[in-house]
């Protein structure tokens, strides 16, 4: 891990514009959007006792690391803004850990290159501003990259004369053992950098390796404990938690994914949307478009994966030890799917790769910078930066963009509840950050007892979460009376239909109805006004 001490004055004011904006992206990010289903459910089991939250994950893949972390500043403080400011300062410096990364396998044009990548690609700064582990695990793993690599090469972790030996020995274990204790994808990749450092051959100049592998080692001592206490809370655990099976179909667009070009359908629809009634070139080329968006973006797939199969093979060709101690993660992140797919069980989602994202953007990168023909780079590059720029001006109005978007969904609640009503949130985990939207301060559901604790002077329509398991009769008193809401988020239409379908024909009449889009399945929200039927004379 190496200092930026040799940039050029250019390079250096170029590397901190890059900073400053990507610091910006996710500070718009972090005040602008309301919290999701995730942040809400973290930000309610966060407010209990640490022995709460540990029996509350434990059907969690991840380790609670975070949330007991977080657990001091939740305890003082409500605002979601500032509890997403740990996750944003973190993703901002992994910036600047990217640049270095991307420099020790090429030069400083593909270092600043990966660094404006990793600042503006709208997947990163979206998920760095999020009250959710990503944005301290980006930066961690990349750290602890860096400093792998540089062992390997030097036999230190961080070869700098302004810091000592000890102090660049502590910030490895700290790097480690945060990353592996954050997120199984880290724990992963402590693993794939403890086996590589005992087998790779090692020159006799540098010291033994035994002190990083001993490090490495004791980082997963959490995560292994982790595991273990799940594994005896359920014989069953990964059948249980993760019985969808994982479809290999959603990672075909892995390398475009990252580079956030699976927005371009989204634009190009909303654009033909706006144009179809003004007659003329671009109307017709955005319909055109609109028709034949899946080939489209079939010829962005396959442009990213020669981009990165490229990088790959120039940096294997160049130092082959180094680029299989960056890919390895990513390497067996493959197999793991692989077999997943055969035995139906999804123990990944594709969010969790993109704390490997700067990994496999700096091969994206590194093919980028190396291609000679210049008309082909440029147009590769506007490609890629267009997609970046057009998702941060959209964003501040764009609510589509967002994780959630609660507000249309308030709005049209409050003009219509009563404080006899009832609202029914389904699934589980939404009624966390839909109450934050709602009654933000005046609501918690307890997880203790399955019982709600409202604030003083609620006085605004009770709020219940629905699930698969819990019907909703049963919390109910006098359902014939009162006036329901319905809340669907995340959902699968027959599921929730079928539940509610007997309890909704006899009690009650289909009232008004709300939508709201979204660019992501999981984030539509649908809300259902349920009357009360008159009884009959």
């Amino acid at each position: 891990m190496n200092c930026t001490s040799n940039l050029t004055a250019s390079y250096r004011l170029i590397l901190l514009g890059i900073i400053l904006a990507g610091l910006l992206l996710r500070l718009m990010a972090a005040y602008l959007q309301p919290a999701f289903l995730d942040e809400g459910y973290i930000y309610n089991v966060t407010k209990f006792s640490a022995g709460t939250i540990i029996d509350e994950l434990r059907r969690d893949s991840h380790p609670p690391t975070y949330n007991l972390l977080l657990m001091p500043l939740v305890h003082k403080c409500s605002t979601i803004f500032l509890l997403r400011l740990p996750g944003v300062l973190a993703g901002t410096m992994s910036i600047w850990l990217a640049y270095l990364f991307a420099r020790r396998f090429s030069d400083e044009k593909c270092g600043l290159l990966l660094s404006a990548i990793v600042a503006c690609n709208y997947n990163l700064w979206l998920l760095d501003a999020q009250l959710r582990s990503y944005g301290v695990l980006d930066c961690a793993l990349l750290a602890l990259l860096l400093m792998t690599l540089s062992i390997y090469k030097t036999g230190q972790p961080i070869c700098c004369h302004k810091i000592s030996s000890l102090l660049g020995w502590a910030i490895f274990a700290a790097a480690a053992l945060l990353g592996a204790s954050l997120h199984v994808t880290g724990s992963l990749a402590a693993v794939c950098y403890l086996v590589l450092l005992a087998w790779l051959p090692r020159s006799k100049e540098l010291p033994s390796r035994r002190l990083p592998c001993a490090l490495l080692a004791s980082s997963l001592l959490p995560s292994l404990s982790w595991f273990l206490y799940v594994k005896s809370q359920s014989e069953n655990y990964f059948a249980k938690a993760h019985a969808l099976g994982t479809n290999l179909r959603e990672y075909l667009d892995l390398p475009a994914y990252l580079l956030g070009w699976q927005v371009y359908p989204y634009y190009i629809l909303d654009l033909q949307k706006y144009l179809r009634d003004y007659p003329g070139l671009l109307s017709q080329a955005t319909t055109w478009m609109a028709r034949h968006i899946n080939p489209l973006y079939a010829v962005f797939i396959v442009m990213a994966w020669i981009l990165l199969l490229t990088g790959m093979y120039l940096a294997l060709r160049n130092n082959w030890a180094e680029t299989l101690l960056a890919l390895c993660p990513a390497l067996v992140l493959a197999a793991m799917l692989l077999t997943a797919n055969l035995l139906s069980v999804q123990v990944l989602q594709k969010r969790h790769l993109l704390p490997l994202c700067p990994v496999l953007l700096m091969f994206i990168s590194l093919a980028l910078v190396s291609i000679k023909y210049r008309s082909l780079r440029n147009l590769l590059l506007i490609t890629a930066i267009s997609s970046m720029i057009i998702s941060a001006v959209q964003f501040p109005y764009n609510t589509k963009l967002w994780n959630q978007h609660w507000q249309g969904a308030v709005a049209f609640l409050k003009q219509r509840c009563r404080p006899n009503d009832i609202i029914l949130v389904y699934h589980g985990y939404a009624c966390y950050s839909f109450a934050q939207a709602y009654a933000p301060g005046q609501m918690l559901f307890n997880p203790e007892n399955g019982k709600l604790v409202l604030g003083n002077g609620y006085s605004e329509a009770l709020i219940l979460p629905f699930t698969d398991r819990l019907a909703c009769p049963e919390f109910i008193e006098d359902v014939k009376e009162r006036q329901v809401f319905i809340v669907l988020n995340q959902y699968r239409y027959e599921n929730a239909k079928d539940h509610l379908f007997d309890w909704i024909i006899n009690n009650y009449s289909l009232g008004e109805h709300y939508h709201e889009d979204s660019y992501t399945d999981w984030a539509v929200v649908d809300v259902f006004q349920l009357l009360p039927r008159q009884p009959q004379r």
